[in-house]
């Protein structure tokens, strides 16, 4: 969505909203409308961090740290090869989705859903490749893993690490695809309700293997493959269950006259946050390479403070998604006023709720270690390393909910390509300044770094925002001027909201 200078085309009324849009945009206050929407979202996000973290939180307490190295190498290296990649072309799907049901256009909207399996496959296959050749050992010459200056045990763990992890990696992509496609017809119960049964079976799976069976990392990544590809096959029966209402039956099987187009746009809709992404995440991974380069007590001690904070982070996820549909959906029917209330409350809650989760990690910081690990070392550099994670809680916390609104105010582009530049030319050379030239291979250094790139992003979001608003407040005085242009056909530059 996106707010544009252009002659206006006629504006929808008031009285033509729906039922669900009237409870949002003219119903309850506007603080109790984020509220739901971002409790509703939290809790799907929430499941989805948990099945991330529970593996690392177990390997790191009942296994050496060898495994715990391995598992934080593996990941890191899936999420940028993989999910990232495939999860920004996921995004795209749910507009596309959400034009052709509301025109009830079912067949187009099979379609999407098809052809983004068949894209993402496709690209999983590729990525697939650049593991089985970027990341092997079995010939000696440097690769993705050997950047990371881990121990040879380490490299070789982690590589059938990832080997095993593809089934699970395969089944989170397709999830993702389906969740998005579910986003697209306001469907959001199914995605949540889905991610907390698999939880729960990976959190008892896990148990099982890593803390009774001692099976370490390989338990851990077993008992992943369990859960997600369970998940996606609840998910695909209830696809299933619901293929004569959402459905054309022709979409689930070869290609056609029109497959080809439906491929196109899926693809054109979703490259550029692709890619975008892929950016951005890599970069952030930086920090972990920098760990990594200084000791193996420090990368580990890094891997379960990024865990511990990856469920913190799930808030202002949650808050920013509520902020991005309703702000969307306030501008959509012209209603400038709420959009500009429900961007301020998002972002001052969003920044409440990082100060106090900022805090409650600083207060119980030697709880949350002594859970998370048994080793001395790594225990004590985790102790001194959570000062800086207080500070960078904030930061992310507020960033996280300007992302949101952003997206809710038409800036998707801006949000995604902003964030990338930023972390690849500074938020990568900065913390590497502090870390290995003013300080000597101090990791805080790099921490340092990293928080003074995040608080430029942070600056530069403001900005955009305040600029948004003037133009909101300029549009919400000459609402009137809009009316009556919309009703003689004349046109001025004023503005107009496109989906």
């Amino acid at each position: 969505m996106e707010i544009e200078d252009a002659p206006n085309s006629s504006c929808k009324e008031s009285s033509s909203l729906n039922k669900p849009e009237q409870s949002i945009i003219k119903g309850s206050i506007a603080a109790k409308n984020i509220t739901l929407q971002s409790l509703y979202s939290i809790f799907g996000y929430l499941a989805e961090a948990i099945m991330k973290t529970v593996p690392i939180f177990l390997v790191a307490k009942y296994s050496d740290r060898d495994h715990l190295a391995a598992l934080g190498l593996g990941n890191a290296l899936l999420l940028v090869i993989i999910e990232t990649f495939t999860y920004g072309f996921s995004t795209g799907l749910t507009k596309l989705v959400s034009v052709s049901y509301g025109n009830m256009n079912y067949y187009t909207v099979g379609m999407h859903l098809n052809r983004a399996l068949v894209a993402n496959t496709g690209f999983f296959i590729v990525q697939l490749c650049i593991i089985f050749i970027g990341c092997s050992y079995l010939h000696g010459y440097p690769n993705l893993i050997t950047i990371f200056k881990v121990e040879s045990e380490v490299e070789q763990l982690s590589y059938k690490y990832m080997i095993i992890m593809l089934f699970a990696t395969f089944g989170k992509v397709q999830f993702e695809t389906i969740r998005s496609y579910l986003a697209g017809m306001n469907i959001y119960w199914v995605h949540t309700g889905i991610l907390c049964i698999a939880a729960v079976i990976q959190v008892i799976a896990t148990y099982f293997l890593v803390v009774k069976l001692d099976a370490g990392l390989i338990g851990a990544a077993i008992a992943s493959n369990i859960a997600y590809l369970l998940a996606i096959f609840i998910i695909f029966r209830y696809l299933k269950a619901k293929r004569y209402s959402m459905l054309h039956p022709n979409t689930w099987h070869r290609f056609n006259e029109d497959s080809m187009k439906f491929l196109g746009q899926y693809i054109r809709q979703g490259w550029k946050i692709a890619f975008m992404n892929t950016i951005s995440v890599t970069s952030a991974k930086a920090i972990l390479l920098y760990a990594s380069w200084i000791d193996q007590k420090h990368f580990c001690a890094y891997i379960i403070i990024t865990a511990c904070t990856s469920i913190l982070i799930q808030i202002p996820l949650g808050i920013g998604t509520a902020s991005h549909n309703l702000v969307s959906l306030a501008l959509q029917y012209n209603h400038f006023s709420k959009a500009r209330k429900y961007t301020w409350i998002s972002i001052m809650g969003g920044v409440a709720c990082g100060c106090l989760c900022a805090i409650l990690f600083y207060i119980f910081r030697e709880l949350i270690a002594h859970l998370n690990t048994s080793e001395t070392e790594i225990f004590k550099t985790f102790i001194a390393l959570s000062p800086y994670v207080l500070l960078h809680q904030i930061l992310d916390f507020t960033q996280t909910v300007q992302f949101g609104v952003l997206r809710g105010l038409g800036s998707t582009i801006f949000t995604v390509a902003g964030s990338s530049i930023f972390m690849v030319f500074i938020g990568i050379p900065l913390p590497y300044y502090f870390c290995f030239v003013l300080r000597d291979e101090d990791f805080r250094g790099a921490l340092i770094g990293q928080f003074i790139a995040i608080l430029i992003i942070v600056l530069v979001c403001s900005v955009k925002i305040l600029l948004k608003m003037q133009k909101l407040r300029y549009y919400e005085k000459n609402s009137s001027r809009i009316a009556s242009s919309s009703n003689n056909d004349s046109y001025m530059l004023l503005p107009k909201i496109t989906i």
